[in-house]
């Protein structure tokens, strides 16, 4: 069965670059990371468990463009025997695309080692810029100990005359509050989330599993079990966001979930 997934892999890849079609294009238009997308085509398929596989294949096909219903029957033949691969109870990011060597993971150690030195005199620096400063001010203090401004009495209570440069101070600007979204799951899910402007993060969720993050505007959601977690907005429930293994795209503001915007 490996080698038929393996076979369905590299045809893939030859239907795809027939049509002229890169895979960053299938990744912006599907939002799935390209190391899945490169997985799929070396006829590797279980780096997420089912349906994942199936449904990302799906979503490959559809930016292919055509009738493409045979690579998915394929698909479906090969693996009706093969065990999903178990996933740890604990919900994780996807880890990123990253190729390291010895040379540069020895530049690195260097690099880091030095910035520590320079970081340790750096810190003695500002710990004697910030002592000197003190002695300096308690100095100045007790020198102008008689400048303070006399205070005069009014119905038994002390008037201070008023600074001019008081009266000038602009009062503080708070900042615009952030919105707040958290997640409860309640069954086995895989989700993509960007905050912002931000790059997609991508999850797996368990049943108990919860998360939370914060945003200036707004949080872009693909979500592979729509069943499968509830979401609360600022502690308010959002409500039900799909069906069972439905896979459902939504953005959420301040004003709520705004649906089919990814």
């Amino acid at each position: 069965m490996v080698h038929e997934l393996n076979q369905l892999g590299g045809e893939l890849r030859k239907e795809r670059e027939a049509r002229n079609i890169d895979l960053q294009t299938i990744a912006d238009r599907t939002k799935i990371s390209i190391t899945f997308l490169k997985a799929m085509e070396a006829g590797n398929f279980d780096f997420l468990p089912a349906p994942y596989p199936r449904n990302f294949l799906k979503m490959y096909l559809q930016c292919l463009g055509g009738k493409q219903e045979r690579f998915l029957n394929r698909f479906d033949a090969a693996t009706k025997m093969v065990k999903p691969t178990p996933v740890n109870n604990v919900a994780r990011a996807a880890p990123p695309e990253k190729s390291t060597s010895a040379a540069t993971t020895t530049q690195e150690m260097l690099i880091s080692v030095a910035t520590g030195i320079r970081s340790h005199y750096i810190s003695l620096a500002v710990v004697a810029t910030a002592i000197v400063a003190l002695i300096l001010t308690v100095l100045s203090v007790s020198r102008n100990d008689e400048k303070m401004p006399v205070h005069s009495v009014a119905n038994g209570q002390p008037v201070v005359q008023q600074d001019s440069q008081l009266a000038s101070i602009t009062p503080f600007t708070f900042k615009k509050k952030k919105l707040h979204l958290s997640l409860v799951a309640s069954q086995k899910t895989w989700m993509q989330i960007a905050i912002d402007d931000s790059a997609a993060v991508e999850y797996i969720f368990d049943n108990g599993d919860s998360s939370e993050w914060h945003a200036r505007e707004r949080f872009l959601l693909r979500i592979g079990n729509g069943a499968g977690v509830r979401l609360y907005l600022d502690g308010n429930d959002l409500g039900p966001l799909g069906r069972q293994r439905e896979v459902v795209n939504f953005v959420v503001t301040k004003d709520g979930i705004q649906r089919n915007q990814l």
